[in-house]
């Protein structure tokens, strides 16, 4: 594995430590609202640790359709973070660049934002951004 790819790596299990705490976090709050199972499907459909507690705060009072447009709104701050992103990659092809897409959050944002010309490939980008989303799917 090369240096810029190890770093990449790097940059991405950084991310997934921090998101550690939330996830195990947002597990201990769900275990008495909803099962495994959903949980589980939440963590991983639902990437956004604010869009998470959120839909479990709103479960009890509000229906589904509610739910879906507050965790929206919640998230929508995360279309201006995919276009820079998306900006910075416009050499690649679209299926590329919605596959990076879907695994922005703030601090991946943050993180690849800063990468130098020679860093912005879809594998560095794939690199960081997933293997931060597995830490925060466990």
């Amino acid at each position: 594995m090369s240096e810029v790819y190890k770093r990449s790596l790097s940059d991405g299990i950084a991310i997934g430590f921090g998101y550690l705490p939330v996830a195990m976090a947002f597990g201990i709050t769900a275990k008495p609202l909803i099962d495994l199972l959903s949980t589980t499907l939440m963590s991983v459909l639902n990437y956004a640790g604010a869009g998470q507690f959120l839909t479990l705060q709103m479960l009890e009072d509000s229906g589904y359709i509610a739910i879906v447009i507050a965790v929206f709104i919640l998230n929508s701050r995360m279309f201006i973070m995919s276009f820079k992103i998306n900006y910075d990659l416009k050499q690649l092809n679209f299926i590329k660049r919605l596959v990076i897409s879907i695994f922005v959050t703030d601090e991946t944002f943050a993180v690849t934002s800063r990468y130098p010309e020679e860093r912005k490939t879809f594998t560095n980008y794939f690199i960081t951004l997933f293997v931060s989303y597995l830490f925060a799917s466990l």
